[in-house]
């Protein structure tokens, strides 16, 4: 029994770590000061899942790999990653700014070296 109250805390922890609870059509407006945010479709719009700033986020867990465009209502610059583990190919989004698509968008190589513009849409899978 013990170990299921754990897995519950754990839960509850981790829910406020990784805020998934967006209304089902989200827009950039409600993603909170010292938040970044994914959003499952364009222009902001869709499912929303936000992540205090300050953390890092390894792995997206439900919402990796599908996030559509991004907002960073932080005061500094974010990476969202190709790969889990702040690892791969990453965009870089500066502080109150997003990508409303991510389809065509400026990528940068793990080394930082410019990769150049393709897609990372629906290919995030951690930040920081």
């Amino acid at each position: 029994m013990r170990l299921r109250s754990t897995s519950v805390s754990l839960t509850v922890v981790l829910a406020g770590v990784l805020g998934v609870t967006a209304p089902a059509q989200a827009a950039a407006s409600d993603c909170a000061s010292g938040y970044f945010c994914i959003f499952t479709n364009k222009s902001h719009l869709g499912t929303m899942t936000t992540i205090a700033g300050g953390l890092c986020v390894n792995n997206y867990g439900s919402a990796n790999d599908k996030a559509s465009s991004v907002w960073n209502n932080t005061d500094r610059g974010v990476r969202f990653y190709q790969d889990t583990n702040q690892g791969g190919k990453y965009i870089h989004i500066n502080p109150h700014d997003g990508r409303g698509d991510l389809s065509s968008v400026l990528i940068y190589n793990a080394d930082g070296s410019v990769f150049g513009t393709n897609t990372m849409n629906d290919r995030i899978s951690s930040a920081c």
